[in-house]
C-alpha cells in the first residue's frame, strides 16, 4: 500500500525557531503575500493597494495610537485565496512560488510570533466571485474551509494576525511610522521597481505612505551598476541616504551593504576596506550616508530557507573575497 507522508503543523511550528528581534517578519511574510497576489491579478498598478492595520487594545477606528498593541490586519485587492492557493497553504515546503523564491514555510512563522490567524479573501472561481474564510492555529493541523458566494464585487483578502505573544510584543516597533521604517528597510529592493504597490500603515487612523517614507529618506536619484563577477551577474543600487540635523557622530552607520534575495533584504554589513572616518565625514561634510542595495540570481539561489542568512557552504568559491 502506497501512503503519502503527512506533516503535523503544531509540531512543525514548535520545532522552527525565530528570533525576537525578527517579531515582525512574520507582518513582512503576509506583505509579500499581498504582493505576489496582486501581481497575479495584474491590475493597473496605480489601482495596486495594500494595507498594514496595528490593531491595539480597546481602540476603535481613530482611537489612540499608544494603546497596547494586539496584533496586525493585512488587507490587498490582489488575486484572492483561491483553490490553488489553499492547496499551497496546506502543504508543507510547497513548491508553487518557488520561481519567485517562496520557500513554503512562511505562513509558520504567524504562530511563533500571534496565537491566532484568520483569512478573509474574495477570489474568482470560473468568473463567479467566491468568499473564502477559515482559521489557523495551533490547536489543530486542519483548516474549517468555509466558501460562499461573495457580496463584495471585487478580489482581495484580509489576513489578521491576532495576539501577539508577550516574549515578541517588546521588540515590534512602537507606531505606525516606525513599523513603515522597518517595511522599507527590509522590502527597499522592490520598493525602487516601478511596479511596487502602493503600501500604507494605518495606526489608528494615521496613515503612513511606505513610498513616501523611502522618498523622503533618499537625497537623490537612484543609480544602478551591473556586476559581473566569477561568471555571476549582480546589480548594485546605490543610494545617498538623508542624514538628519540631529544625527550624532557615529550614531548612524555612514556606508552599508545590503544584501538581497528575491527583492528582499536578507543581510545589511558594513562596507570594509575604506579609509577610518569615512563614514564621519562624509556625513557631517556632505549631509548624506551611502547604502548599496545589492540583487542577483546568485544571491536568490543560496538564501536559506528562514530568508535570514546566505548558505555558501556548498560553493567555497570565494566569490566574495
Amino acid at each position: 500500500m502506497v501512503r503519502d507522508l503527512s506533516v503535523d503543523f503544531a509540531g512543525r511550528i514548535r520545532n522552527s525557531t525565530l528570533k525576537r528581534k525578527d517579531a515582525l517578519v512574520p507582518v513582512f511574510e503576509a506583505i509579500v503575500n499581498s504582493i505576489q497576489a496582486i501581481e497575479d491579478a495584474g491590475m493597473d498598478d496605480s489601482e495596486c493597494l495594500i494595507c498594514v492595520k496595528l490593531e491595539r487594545r480597546g481602540v476603535l477606528d481613530g482611537g489612540m495610537s499608544d494603546a497596547e498593541l494586539t496584533g496586525f490586519t493585512v488587507t490587498d485587492n490582489g488575486i484572492g485565496f483561491d483553490d490553488v492557493n489553499l492547496e499551497s497553504f496546506m502543504t508543507a515546503d510547497s513548491q508553487l512560488k518557488e520561481r519567485r523564491g517562496g520557500k513554503g514555510i512562511g505562513r509558520f512563522c504567524w504562530l511563533k510570533v500571534f496565537d491566532e490567524v484568520t483569512v478573509d479573501s474574495t477570489y474568482r472561481d470560473h468568473g463567479d466571485l467566491r468568499r473564502r474564510q477559515f482559521e489557523f492555529n495551533l490547536n489543530s493541523s486542519s483548516v474549517d474551509d468555509s466558501v460562499i458566494d461573495a457580496a463584495q464585487g471585487f478580489t482581495g483578502t484580509t489576513i489578521q494576525l491576532k495576539n501577539v505573544k508577550r516574549d515578541y510584543l517588546s521588540c515590534i516597533p512602537a507606531t505606525g511610522k516606525e513599523i513603515a521604517e522597518h517595511v522599507v528597510q527590509h522590502f527597499l529592493a522592490y520598493l525602487l521597481t516601478p511596479t511596487c504597490p502602493t503600501i500604507v500603515v494605518d495606526d489608528a487612523g494615521e496613515k503612513t505612505y511606505v513610498g513616501q517614507v523611502l522618498e523622503d529618506m533618499l537625497e537623490s536619484g537612484v543609480t544602478r551598476e551591473r556586476l559581473d563577477v566569477e561568471g555571476h551577474t549582480f546589480e548594485l543600487v546605490h543610494l545617498k541616504m538623508k542624514v538628519g540635523e540631529a544625527t550624532t557622530k557615529g550614531s548612524m552607520q555612514a556606508c552599508r551593504l545590503v544584501m538581497c534575495a528575491d527583492s528582499r533584504e536578507v543581510t545589511a554589513r558594513d562596507i570594509l576596506g575604506l579609509p577610518k572616518g569615512f563614514g564621519t565625514w562624509l556625513i557631517n561634510n556632505h549631509g548624506f550616508s551611502y547604502t548599496g542595495v545589492l540583487t542577483g540570481g546568485y544571491l536568490n539561489d543560496h538564501v536559506s530557507a528562514d530568508r535570514r542568512s546566505f548558505d555558501l557552504s556548498a560553493e567555497e568559491d570565494g566569490l566574495f573575497e
